[in-house]
């Protein structure tokens, strides 16, 4: 006969899984079994039956119709497992498919389930494991309670502070390793956190960046371009994954930074033979302990990124869908106060042009780069009045909405592009075509597996589900052929409907128009000053309206035209012209 080894280890755990693989060899030898194959699973607990490589490179091998082995080696039951039903699960599609099962460790004997005795024996010894880690974890959780309780560091490392050793005479160990004092069980010191004063002013940094209204994935790519130093560095050789949006929410929410040590939030949860972590809703079960030295950012401004980020969930919570996904993404509306400012561009000499209100009755859209740097950076040293500027902007927009020439172009460039994208190259077809060859093997064999008893249902819907979504990739791209006649007759019947100032979308309602803008593809909109007045042109593309009118919404941009004359030729979206009006424009 032949074997294969299996050994584990958790991290908490002192044996090593080369001691175990040498004693499995001993035993197999000692049977005279050549080893063909060794699995492992180092600092991973036994309660994980999912995301666990080695155990599921076991089984995979086990239940599969021609394996090159008979006997499977184990030091223990709790080797295998420490959750009772997942174990006694695995180890009879094990055994049922003729694999024996040999232990090494204490009485050394194969684990069977002949009868009922055999199985009640079993069911205790895997009870056994389930029981002995459960406690394990309720006693290291309650012993971190207390230690949060205390103000003590639970283990947790958080950037803006570094984890130090306290709690014993100056000397008697190191600030990162702790030694045992000789004729003590251990050493009485304890962690705590001690304040990075480099990683502080990064803190503060991002902080500061959400309180002006920056949103997290912004604030992550003005630091990324700064090349400033992210969680998870710990050197240039290893800098680590560096800022996410994930990273910064993180931080934004973190109480530490406001002094406040918290422990309890998430629980550990067993989910289809998964460990995994749920959160604790109920706050009355957190332990939360104050230390106001560990205090980085100050309460006001902890208020106000805080209440800035209700705002801004607040915003975004009638466009989630029942699961939590985003059904579109509304401008938030923090940052910009009036409608046009982050679109116009000087036509004089490139820069922006932002709002301006000079003795609180001139409101009007001025170069920023001739009020920060001078005259000599630009001539242009007029201001276009905001509310003239907004209303023929958003006129200008609607024509080219209207234009059913325009429309249809982009509609018609929208489809054909949708069409290419989707359609499948003759190398990309064919491993599809294998794969799903590959699946239909596979459920046909889980089908007989199910046959036989086995407990293989979550696995075979998931292959079916996989099967689904590969046969949906090799299906032809819908046909998308839509009839002029029929689009501009829609068209007609829908144009006041799209009005942006009617009852939807206003002039005055900044956050819906911006979103409207983005949504239509307006990047810039350049303004240039002109004896009379001032013409502005704009670019963009219709990729919404395709989605309102029946064509898919996709992020390339088509082709963008200017009218001249009564006629479209590619060059801008589009471009209209105002006459100065009063003060406002000076």
């Amino acid at each position: 006969m032949k074997a294969i080894i299996y050994a584990r280890k958790s991290s908490d755990e002192p044996e090593s899984v080369e001691a175990q693989i040498r004693a499995a060899r001993a035993f197999c030898d000692e049977k005279g079994w050549p080893v063909v194959q060794v699995l492992q699973d180092v600092d991973i607990s036994g309660q994980e039956f999912v995301n666990r490589p080695g155990f599921t490179s076991l089984m995979e091998a086990a239940t599969a119709k021609k394996r090159d082995f008979d006997v499977l080696v184990i030091r223990d039951v709790d080797r295998f497992g420490r959750e009772m039903i997942w174990s006694l699960k695995c180890l009879q599609m094990i055994i049922q498919r003729g694999v024996r099962v040999w232990k090494f460790g204490g009485d050394k004997r194969e684990i069977v389930m002949r009868d009922f005795k055999d199985k009640m024996m079993l069911a205790i010894e895997t009870g056994g494991a389930d029981d002995y880690a459960m406690k394990v974890g309720e006693n290291t959780r309650g012993a971190l309670h207390q230690r949060a309780l205390e103000g003590k560091c639970t283990g947790t490392r958080v950037f803006g502070y570094d984890i130090r050793r306290a709690g014993m005479p100056a000397g008697s160990h190191g600030p990162e390793r702790c030694i045992k004092p000789e004729g003590m069980k251990k050493c009485p010191c304890f962690a705590i956190y001690a304040v990075n004063e480099v990683e502080r002013a990064i803190v503060n940094r991002v902080f500061a960046l959400s309180a002006s209204g920056m949103g997290n994935r912004r604030i992550a790519e003005v630091l990324g371009a700064e090349g400033v130093r992210a969680p998870g560095w710990k050197s240039d050789a290893k800098p680590g994954r560096g800022w996410a949006k994930r990273i910064v929410r993180t931080m934004l929410s973190n109480k530490l930074y406001i002094g406040e040590i918290v422990y309890g939030r998430t629980e550990p949860l067993r989910l289809d033979g998964a460990k995994k972590r749920q959160v604790v809703k109920d706050e009355s079960k957190w332990t939360v302990a104050k230390n106001a030295a560990l205090a980085i950012i100050a309460p006001a401004m902890w208020s106000q990124v805080q209440k800035r980020r209700d705002a801004t969930r607040e915003r975004f919570g009638s466009h989630r869908n029942t699961d939590g996904r985003l059904n579109g993404r509304p401008e938030a509306g923090l940052i910009a106060a009036h409608l046009l400012n982050g679109f116009l561009v000087c036509g004089v000499c490139g820069g922006s042009l932002s709002f301006m209100s000079k003795n609180g009755r001139v409101k009007s859209y001025y170069c920023q780069r001739r009020v920060s740097r001078g005259r000599h950076t630009c001539t242009n040293s007029k201001g276009v009045n905001e509310l003239a500027l907004n209303q023929a902007i958003i006129e200008a927009l609607h024509e080219v909405v209207a234009d059913p020439e325009v429309a249809w172009a982009l509609i018609t460039e929208r489809t054909e592009r949708w069409k290419r994208e989707r359609s499948l190259t003759v190398d990309a077809r064919a491993d599809l075509v294998r794969e799903e060859k590959r699946l239909e093997a596979v459920i046909e064999r889980l089908l007989d597996n199910l046959e036989a008893g086995d407990d293989v249902g979550l696995r075979l819907k998931k292959r079916r589900e996989e099967l689904d979504a590969l046969r949906v990739r090799l299906a032809e791209p819908e046909d998308l052929d839509v009839d002029q006649a029929e689009f501009e007759r829609a068209l007609a019947a829908n144009v006041e409907r799209l009005r942006w100032i009617g009852p939807t979308i206003k002039v005055d309602d900044v956050a819906q128009t911006r979103a409207a803008m983005r949504a239509l593809g307006v990047q810039k909109i350049t303004v240039t000053p002109t004896e009379t007045g001032w013409t502005f042109q704009g670019d963009g593309s219709l990729a919404g309206m395709a989605g309102v009118l029946g064509a898919p919404r996709r992020p390339p941009r088509p082709p963008t035209y200017i009218k001249e004359s009564g006629s479209w030729r590619p060059m801008c979206w589009f471009t209209a012209r105002i006459r100065a009006v009063g003060s406002g424009n000076q």
